[in-house]
């Protein structure tokens, strides 16, 4: 599959050259193989991706017949491969391995708006190329008794990314995560499941503990029950050490200084199959709490640009929270889910010493006619009022709240030639939305003014057309 997106960039002022939503020309490509024989599978896929994003400056005084031209040309390829060996009954072998390589280049040219000329800038301070190239592997060799009581898994997952520029020291870097795991399952009923797990690992550039973790299921006619807690750890990737990322709605510096998070992870899920005037209902509840020590977030670093961020470590954050949802099927041709979620959030970066919590409503409907082949879906979500902090000069951070909004899509898609062709159009953004309104809700060391948030360039339409090549 293959597929062309061409973007011509917007802003809320189009009476200035540069543009908040910065136009680009992306291209994507993706193939895959399957071989399957007797007790052995194999899967290859292969991704391929191109973008090109042209960041304009204002014009400059005071004859406002020049400016710059700043383009970023991104490349990502990646490829995975996935092995599956079936041994005797109740064993298996399995591995997993993937390559991905990353390419960035910033160039800046001086653009003369009079003679439409062209010149490459000659400071070299203004030009940048980061490659980065990312090998991972994971196996494991699952062992079940034949009683049926009691299963184990043992396996090995490594993680190494090599990158090189001059945003490096010596101009390239090397980091790697080389581990051993194993996990217990222990069937105490044909109902009750207990799943210990426990992890260690080396890392090139951070100390890294055993991470254990613990798995509860319990079933109960159509119900299941699951209860889990795990330790994390999560050291910092070379992109949010040392890449500069430019997007249509970023820019984002990475932070050499970062050190890696820890965590505690503790959940709780409800899934109940029923049914109400013998429609089938699907029910899902989630509760969880996370604690996070040295949390790795982005954090504005200028208050006059609110699209600059870079990584940081956050001190220690919890969040709290759950969600529910409902899924029916009141007609064979028509899906109805919908859910609600209530999220709190708690930063010791920002002085919060109280969860600030944000909800949010999904809902979703979906038709499909002949025999599948027409499908037409209406997507809506509203977003509660949500809580964002922001610099407000270098030793004051302020708290905003921005306003609550609803979003509505709407698509229809037709698969013919045995639905081999995808044809697509609809709307998105349906209700316009651009900006938000920041209120504020108090700040970490005074007061502040609300601030605002791009969400969107407003209501588009689409159409769109996929063709997938299959042997069989």
């Amino acid at each position: 599959m293959g597929a062309r997106n061409f973007f011509g960039g917007y802003s809320l002022n189009d009476s200035i050259r540069s543009q908040q939503w910065k136009p680009k020309e992306q291209w994507n490509g993706a193939a895959t193989y399957n071989f399957r024989k007797e007790k052995t599978s194999l899967k290859y896929r292969i991704d391929y991706f191109r973008e090109n994003l042209l960041d304009r400056s204002d014009l400059f005084p005071p004859y406002y017949e020049k400016g710059t031209d700043t383009w970023f040309t991104t490349t990502r390829l990646n490829n995975s491969l996935h092995f599956d060996q079936r041994l005797k009954p109740g064993n298996n072998i399995h591995v997993q391995a993937a390559y991905s390589y990353y390419d960035r280049q910033k160039a800046k040219y001086l653009k003369d708006l009079t003679t439409m000329d062209t010149i490459l800038i000659p400071n070299p301070e203004e030009h940048d190329t980061s490659i980065f190239h990312s090998v991972t592997a994971r196996g494991g060799f699952n062992h079940a008794l034949e009683d049926g009581k009691l299963d184990y898994q043992l396996g090995f997952d490594i993680n190494t990314e090599f990158g090189t520029g001059k945003r490096m020291q010596n101009g390239e870097e090397m980091i790697g995560d080389y581990a051993l795991f194993a996990s217990l399952q222990w069937h105490i009923t044909d109902k009750f499941t207990f799943q210990p797990a426990i992890r260690g690992s080396y890392n090139t550039k951070y100390e890294s503990p055993l991470t254990p973790s613990l798995n509860i299921k319990w079933e109960h006619k159509k119900s299941i029950f699951r209860a889990s807690y795990a330790r994390g750890f999560r050291a910092p990737s070379l992109k949010e050490l040392y890449l500069q990322f430019y997007d249509s709605n970023h820019q984002i510096e990475g932070n050499e200084d970062l050190v890696a998070e820890t965590s505690h992870n503790f959940n709780l899920a409800l899934t109940s199959n029923t049914s109400i005037s013998s429609t089938p209902l699907k029910i899902k509840a989630k509760a969880f709490y996370n604690i996070i020590q040295d949390r790795i977030s982005l954090v504005q670093v200028d208050p006059d640009n609110p699209l600059h961020y870079k990584n940081a470590n956050t001190d220690h954050f919890e969040s709290v929270g759950g969600d529910i949802s409902l899924e029916s099927f009141p007609l064979k041709y028509l899906t109805v889910d919908a859910g609600f979620s209530y999220i709190g959030r708690k930063d010791s970066y920002y002085q919060s010493d109280d969860f600030v919590f944000s909800p949010s409503v999904i809902a979703n409907l979906s038709l499909k006619f002949f025999k599948h082949k027409v499908n037409a879906n209406l997507f809506y979500k509203y977003t509660g009022e949500y809580p964002v902090h922001s610099f407000v000069s270098d030793e004051e951070i302020a708290l905003y709240y921005l306003e609550a909004y609803h979003n509505l899509d709407l698509n229809l898609a037709v698969r013919l030639y045995k639905q081999q062709l995808r044809l697509s159009t609809g709307i998105k953004n349906i209700f316009n939305n651009t900006q938000l309104q920041g209120t504020t809700g108090g700040s970490g060391h005074g007061g502040g003014d609300g601030a605002s948030s791009l969400v969107g360039w407003g209501r588009t339409f689409f159409l769109g057309i996929n063709y997938t090549f299959t042997k069989n």
